[in-house]
């Protein structure tokens, strides 16, 4: 009788069986963004489907699934795999959708296989739809069974190492429920059709498949605190059809709603607009909607594969724009927590306590400060430096914080930032340690930030920041500026000059510090032999001593993903054009990842793969697009908007530009010689090479209301 009610649920055709074979509408797959088996690059540990509530690795070897996270509970390692007659179903093609990942499979008799590992919106929880179809032409009988096995447990260590299971984890079986148990955590998997037995904890379905036929096979996996999940895995296998309609759905309208909120780009280079759009789905992989966390929503580092779940301010630092117009609202929250911890002794926030975790990172200051700069200036919200932190004035904290290496009564000296641990962490050089001129060089970005917001707060400045720009400014160019090499150098311990060719000197041409010859000393290095691949553009030269294959991200053969087109934002900002057009066109490739990985090679199309499956700061590439190539800025209450004048833009616009409740049009005439700015019906054209400013109402104490001049310099 279960074996006759297997077939008849089968072939009744349902909602479930036709999300197996990837049928859903095409706008909720989201088919743009499907990556094939034989276009993939990341290896299986690194690919996984994500929900905002769970993590969860498809086995692109063999139908089944491995590791999931869902913090603070962990699977990991952990194994589903699908049997046939007591053998592995091998995966021989797979599609990857943001909301599930489709496997085939076919054996040798005649059965074609599909199977599908889809994470449920909101839940701790995802599906296994499997299904089972007769191209043998004849009557097809077999065992099909499923076995799960691994180490499921509650952690409360959530940094860049992703946590593991415990190794006392049982498995058994109650009620035709599968649990995995361990003290904290269980995991439970009910199933539909349920199965006929079980035989060593493993449930047992017999098929009979007449020619043409077909069976599928539902599985509801729950992971959470023990002696709660069987109930709820029940409730969601009673639903599931649309259940798993609705995590796709959801992955729809999240797409929808960032796209809503970010510059739609024009463009006919579909190389152009595919990484553009990779970028902003990337961005969506580090967004996590879980209630234990300190924030709701909350960004990660990365957090796919479970590691860096954390976050990191200096990875959001990369995208401060794009962010302060995706998520306002997250990002007052962060900078908001962000304050309330003690960063300087950590290097990132823990996800569940709101603590500081690691150790200190030196560029972090910079990051805060640019994110509360861009926060104000592109939402006009100035009210939250009118907040307490921890019982004291915002302002005061955020001074103290963005300064604290620094004495501020006194002219301004070059700061030993630390070790290899606080920087880049080489490993194979001592070169980029102690007197680095990035960070001391942000330092005078600071200066430029600190500045306005004190004027956003209404409030006299307690220092003259332009003074202090002016006068570190020659301390670096004086002290640490090479003439004979024509590169910036860092001062040892001893204060003795080093020289690393590192991706971070090219941070200095930032606002100006570096101009005329010695930038384009700097720049000239940016050739094969030393900065630049095929593939995009190297963090360390590749005739540095220094040099390690081995470190992808900071040692030499690739970059942090956020690096590449931040140099690219910086040499289009600093007249580059040219150059900077060519390092953004290098990484367009990039577009093939199913999401952008923590660190992509230069000197082959490859990526870090001892580092993390994704990266919040992959954001920073459409960020790039945008504020780069159509040389955007805000100034003080300012924006201002001049396109490089190059043949790649002709043609190009952007649309939906959202800067403190406007919203702006650009669009490049087809010669690149022309372009039109568009706001609330009003446009004005100009040429190419005139900037277009537009004045909004300026901020002062938290609210717009007329101010005192400024003299501010543009960042």
């Amino acid at each position: 009788m279960k074996r006759f009610l297997l077939i008849l649920a089968v072939l009744a055709g349902n909602a479930a069986g036709k999300a197996a074979e990837g049928l859903l509408p095409k706008n909720l797959r989201l088919e743009e963004f499907a990556v094939s088996s034989d276009a993939m690059i990341l290896e299986g540990r690194h690919l996984y489907n994500f929900s905002g509530s769970i993590s969860i690795q498809p086995d692109t070897k063999q139908i089944g699934f491995g590791n999931c996270f869902s913090p603070p509970f962990v699977g990991n390692p952990i194994c589903g795999t699908w049997m046939l007659q007591g053998h592995p179903i091998p995966a021989e093609t797979y599609i990857w959708y943001p909301a599930a990942t489709v496997l085939k499979g076919r054996t040798a008799d005649g059965l074609d296989i599909s199977g599908q590992v889809v994470p449920l919106s909101r839940k701790r929880a995802f599906a296994f739809l499997l299904s089972l179809e007769n191209k043998a032409g004849r009557p097809i009988q077999a065992i099909l069974s499923f076995e799960l096995s691994g180490q499921i447990g509650f952690s409360r260590d959530w940094g860049w190492v992703p946590p593991a299971g415990r190794p006392d984890t049982t498995l058994s079986v109650s009620d035709s429920t599968l649990i995995l148990s361990a003290a904290e955590a269980e995991l439970s998997a009910v199933f539909r059709p349920a199965p006929s037995r079980f035989a060593d904890n493993r449930p047992v379905f017999p098929l009979e498949i007449a020619p043409g036929g077909s069976c599928q096979i539902t599985a509801v996996f729950v992971l959470g605190q023990p002696n709660t999940t069987r109930q709820s895995a029940c409730s969601l296998l009673d639903q599931i059809e649309k259940e798993i309609e609705q995590a796709y759905q959801t992955w729809s309208e999240k797409v929808s709603t960032l796209r809503s909120r970010l510059p739609v780009l024009i463009t006919d280079n579909q190389a152009l607009q595919k990484f553009y759009q990779r970028c902003l789905l990337t961005f969506l992989t580090t967004r996590w909607e879980l209630e234990d966390f300190i924030l709701n929503p909350w960004y990660a580092e990365s957090g796919l594969d479970g590691g860096a779940v954390c976050n990191y301010l200096w990875g959001d630092a990369y995208l401060s724009k794009f962010f302060a117009t995706a998520d306002p609202q997250a990002l007052r929250a962060l900078l908001l927590a962000s304050l309330k911890a003690d960063y300087s002794q950590h290097y990132a926030l823990h996800p569940l306590t709101g603590e500081g975790i690691g150790v200190g990172y030196s560029y972090n200051y910079y990051s805060m400060a640019l994110l509360m700069h861009d926060y104000i200036a592109l939402t006009g919200d100035a009210s939250i430096l009118q907040e307490t932190i921890r019982g004291r004035p915002l302002l005061d904290v955020f001074l103290e914080y963005v300064f604290e290496k620094e004495d501020l009564t006194q002219p301004p000296v070059l700061i030993d930032y630390g070790t290899n641990e606080n920087l880049l962490e080489l490993r194979r050089t001592q070169a980029y340690q102690h007197y680095t001129p990035s960070p001391n060089f942000e330092r005078i970005l600071n200066y430029q930030i600190m500045k306005q917001i004190y004027r956003w707060a209404g409030k006299e400045s307690p220092i003259d920041f332009s003074v202090r720009t002016q006068q570190l400014q020659s301390v670096i160019l004086d002290t640490l500026w090479d003439k004979t090499d024509q590169w910036f150098v860092s001062l040892d311990s001893n204060r003795k000059p080093q020289t690393c060719y590192s991706i971070q000197i090219f941070d200095l041409l930032r606002a100006d510090l570096v101009r005329g010859r010695q930038a384009e000393a700097i720049v000239q290095r940016l050739n094969e032999n030393e900065f630049l691949s095929q593939w995009g553009v190297h963090s360390l030269s590749k005739m540095d001593k220094g040099y390690d294959p081995t470190d992808i991200d900071w040692g030499g053969p690739g970059v942090y993903a956020g690096d590449a087109p931040e140099l690219a934002a910086d040499l289009l900002s600093a007249g580059f054009t040219r150059k900077g057009i060519d390092v953004l066109q290098r990484i367009l490739w990039w577009n093939a990842f199913p999401y952008i990985p923590q660190a992509v090679r230069a000197d082959s199309r490859d990526y870090r793969r001892d580092g993390r499956a994704n990266v919040i700061a992959a954001l920073a590439g459409a960020q790039t697009v945008v504020w780069g190539l159509f040389g955007i800025r805000m100034e003080g209450d300012t924006l201002s908007i001049c396109p490089v004048r190059h043949p790649y833009t002709a043609g190009m616009g952007i649309e939906n530009l959202r800067i403190r409740g406007r919203v702006f049009r650009i669009q490049i005439d087809p010669d690149g010689k022309h372009y039109w700015v568009q706001t609330d019906g009003e446009r004005e054209h100009l040429p190419i090479g005139r900037t277009y400013r537009f004045s909004f109402p300026t901020l002062c104490g938290g609210l717009p209301e007329p101010c005192q001049g400024s003299d501010e310099r543009p960042l």
